[in-house]
């Protein structure tokens, strides 16, 4: 009978334990790969949410400058004395001007879309998502359902009331029914500027609000970035 070739129970023990530890590092590796994957999906996230945000400023400050624009115009036809002149038309069509803010929202529907626990940062995580889907949506919403802000809708009832014609190219000027400034005292032009007033200091006040909370996201974004 041939000898039976005897296992050696120390080396036994050295291959279990050369292939465990294999398993672990190649686990560990690949967890390591995982979680590198994953953290660099998180900031190229943050990167995206960030220059929107930034570009969401630009739009913000452009309106913000139209809606004070506005209520200086207000005034000055509040307090217009002498004769008709052309431009009087120009002021109007951009004190009934309605004006857009429109947040560009590429980055978080791709967040929405990896699933928003992607950011690890808690205040991040909150903070984006309350902007985008709070104060992002009451403003969307105020400037295309609120009725009272429809302020275009004024300046049509203007024109049919006051002007013969009110051509849109510039080069051509408004003409008026009447070349008498009287009707810049009727009382309902009066309570129509009074509400246009009204809703662009609202309006800028809800800027103001959303542009600080947008700085504030791009302050602690910079923060996890490790951007100065």
């Amino acid at each position: 009978m041939a000898n039976q070739r005897r296992i050696d129970p120390l080396q036994v023990l050295v291959e279990i334990a050369v292939i465990t530890v294999g398993i672990v590092l190649a686990y560990q590796l690949n967890t390591m790969r995982e979680t590198n994957k994953t953290a660099e999906a998180e900031r190229k996230v943050l990167r995206e949410i960030k220059s929107n945000l930034e570009l969401d400023l630009i739009d913000l400050d452009q309106n913000i400058l139209a809606h004070q624009n506005a209520l200086l115009l207000i005034d000055s036809v509040k307090e217009w004395s002498g004769a008709y002149e052309p431009h009087i038309g120009e002021m109007f069509f951009r004190i009934f001007r309605d004006y857009l803010f429109l947040p560009q929202t590429s980055a978080f529907e791709t967040l929405k879309s990896k699933g928003v626990d992607l950011i690890t940062n808690d205040s991040i995580r909150i903070k984006t998502q309350r902007l985008y889907d709070f104060y992002y949506q009451i403003m969307i919403k105020y400037e295309s359902e609120y009725k009272a802000n429809q302020l275009f809708d004024d300046f049509e009832w203007l024109v049919i009331k006051y002007y013969r014609t009110f051509p849109i190219r510039r080069s051509e000027q408004p003409i008026p029914k009447s070349k008498s400034t009287d009707w810049l005292d009727d009382d309902e032009l009066t309570t129509r500027m009074d509400i246009a007033q009204h809703e662009h200091s609202y309006a800028l006040r809800s800027y103001q609000l959303v542009k600080s909370e947008i700085n504030k996201l791009i302050d602690i974004i910079n923060q996890e970035l490790e951007i100065e």
